[in-house]
């Protein structure tokens, strides 16, 4: 990882590492830190908005509830 991605990670896990959208003052940044988040990577990818970014766990969770999603689709069961 680089060293400055480390640095984010860090800062964030001892600074502001909370539940979203809670009326705490480490939850009000971490959401802000969050939204920043989603717009960076929303201009990175050229997408129309940041609500279209996700982020998860890792890969496989995504596959795995993108699989489970399009499978209740596919089923007729949204």
């Amino acid at each position: 990882m680089p060293r400055q991605s480390l640095a984010r990670v860090n800062s964030y896990l001892l600074e502001c590492n909370a539940n979203h959208e809670g009326a705490f003052a480490t939850s009000i940044a971490s959401d802000a830190i969050l939204d920043e988040a989603h717009r960076a990577m929303a201009d990175f990818y050229n997408a129309a908005s940041a609500e279209e970014i996700v982020f998860g766990n890792n890969m496989t969770t995504l596959t795995f509830h993108i699989s489970r999603s399009l499978s209740a689709r596919l089923a007729g069961r949204r």
